[in-house]
């Protein structure tokens, strides 16, 4: 994906990409990280004592703590976008590619919460296959929007392949959000 995506935009492109995303995965680290695992074991647990009821209780607090944290971490980002773009990495043209990943910060968070039950739950196929299916929006979308709009600018070019992004991972959340419904039916 990468390859093919670096031929079309070019190197330029690319390179504003990478410049946003260590800045990206050190807020995604704090919501995301640490996460699954715990969810899992607490899971694991109350499934091996057939407490199908208890199963709810993680799920319900992760979720309001985790929504609370990745939505403070979500604004931080967001009113300090100038200072992200203009003194940490001094590049102007990272505050859009910035704004546009910035929902990723929430989507990745909750999508712990869902792939850690799945892991404690022994259905580790539904996490697996949310990774597909986001891999798959994100490539076909990305190509197909540059067939539409083109590589011609590398800032427009960079806030493609993060659009990309930021809608794979949104797919990928509601496809896991949906079967966890399914199941607690």
């Amino acid at each position: 994906y990468k390859i093919v995506i670096s031929r079309i935009v070019g190197g330029e492109a690319m390179g504003l990409v990478q410049l946003i995303l260590p800045l990206y995965f050190s807020f995604i680290s704090i919501v995301a990280y640490g996460i699954p695992i715990a969810i899992s074991s607490t899971v694991a647990r109350h499934r091996a004592q057939n407490n199908t009821q208890a199963l709810r209780d993680p799920i319900t607090a992760s979720l309001m703590g985790i929504c609370v944290l990745s939505s403070i971490l979500f604004l931080l980002f967001i009113f300090n976008l100038n200072f992200f773009s203009s003194k940490l990495l001094r590049y102007g043209k990272t505050k859009l590619p910035l704004l546009l990943l910035s929902p990723c910060i929430v989507i990745i968070g909750v999508k712990s919460i869902f792939r850690g039950y799945f892991y404690g739950t022994k259905k580790v196929h539904i996490p697996a296959l949310s990774d597909i299916l986001e891999q798959i929006i994100r490539i076909g979308l990305v190509l197909l929007l540059f067939y539409y709009v083109g590589p011609e600018d590398i800032e427009l070019s960079a806030c493609i392949i993060v659009i990309g992004m930021t809608i794979g991972e949104l797919i990928s959340l509601l496809y896991l959000h949906v079967k966890f419904h399914n199941i607690l039916k």
